[in-house]
Formats: C-alpha cells, sequence, structure tokens
C-alpha cells in the first residue's frame, strides 16, 4: 500500500482504507471492512440481509464500553498527541457529545458508499483519526453523533458469531 503525501506510517495507509472506502473504492456500491485478525466462517451476503436491511452502515457494538470519554486513554504526559486528544475530548463535551453514546467495534464493517451520509460520517471520522491517534478505533461515535446517522447494530457477539471468527482469541473452554 503506497503512502499519499502527507501520511508517515503504515498505521496511517492503514485506517485510511478502513475509514475511507467511498473514495479508495468509488466504483464500488458497497465495501466491507475486515480486520486482519478477522476470519470470514459464513455468508456475509446473508449477513447483509438480515442485519443490514434498510441500513447503510452495519457495524458491532462495542460490548466493553459504551463511553468514549473513558474508551480513549489520557495521560500526565505533555506530548503533542496527549495534548491534542484533551484538546478534542474538551471541544466534544462543549459540543454536547453524550458520555453512553456507545461505541462501535470496528473490525467489521458494512457500508453503502452512495449513502452520502455515510460517506459524510467517514470524512469526519478521518479527520479525527488524522487529528488523533487514538481516535482511530473511537472516532466513528463522534462522527455518527454529528451527523446523527442512523446505523445498523448486530446483536450478535462481535469476535465469534455464524459469519466471522477473530483468529487472536481462543474461546475454546476445553469441553
Amino acid at each position: 500500500i503506497a503512502l499519499k503525501e502527507g501520511e508517515s506510517d503504515a498505521a496511517t495507509v492503514y485506517y485510511r482504507y478502513k475509514i475511507k472506502p467511498h473514495e479508495i473504492l468509488s466504483e464500488y456500491d458497497y465495501s466491507i471492512w475486515i480486520s486482519p485478525q478477522i476470519m470470514i466462517i459464513g455468508e456475509l451476503e446473508r449477513f447483509c440481509r438480515i442485519y443490514g436491511e434498510g441500513y447503510s452502515l452495519v457495524g458491532f457494538p462495542a460490548y466493553v464500553q459504551d463511553n468514549l470519554y473513558d474508551a480513549v486513554h489520557t495521560t500526565l504526559n505533555a506530548d503533542d498527541e496527549n495534548i491534542e486528544l484533551r484538546r478534542t475530548l474538551f471541544h466534544y463535551r462543549e459540543e454536547g457529545f453524550p458520555e453512553h453514546y456507545g461505541l462501535i467495534n470496528t473490525n467489521l464493517l458494512f457500508r453503502n458508499h452512495s449513502d452520502e451520509e455515510v460517506s459524510k460520517v467517514m470524512d469526519i471520522w478521518w479527520e479525527e483519526a488524522k487529528r488523533c491517534s487514538q481516535l482511530r478505533e473511537f472516532g466513528f461515535s463522534y462522527a455518527a453523533w454529528k451527523q446523527n446517522l442512523k446505523f445498523a447494530l448486530c446483536d450478535l457477539f462481535a469476535e465469534w458469531n455464524p459469519y466471522i471468527k477473530n483468529m487472536e482469541l481462543d474461546l475454546d473452554i476445553g469441553e
């Protein structure tokens, strides 16, 4: 994957592909982002029909946390990134972004590129991710709230279900 001007590392390129498929894959109507640790074990087309009916974006909820302010970690260090994160979180609070808005698990995302609202949310998320690397995973919630995007959240376990399996998790209990 080639770096674009202003991109300094492979992680930035990774997140550009994750967040901006509507630009990178503009010749396609839909895209599915699948993180490298996820293996497809079922029919994703069936998944989209069942869980995505009527929505332009489908994801999984983050079951561990629902609060962006708690999910990102600031430190007492005064490095540039930490200062930017603190400024950003303060700005979110000033705008009224709620504490328990919810977070999504971004290991698997289904998107309709022809939906301008979804593209707008991805653009906002990308700007947040560029500003602060800790918002690469968590910036979606703010962007969706900002644009009042309605999206579908699947009620299956995001790491292992009839459609996908996280290869980094060992859920076998040995029985």
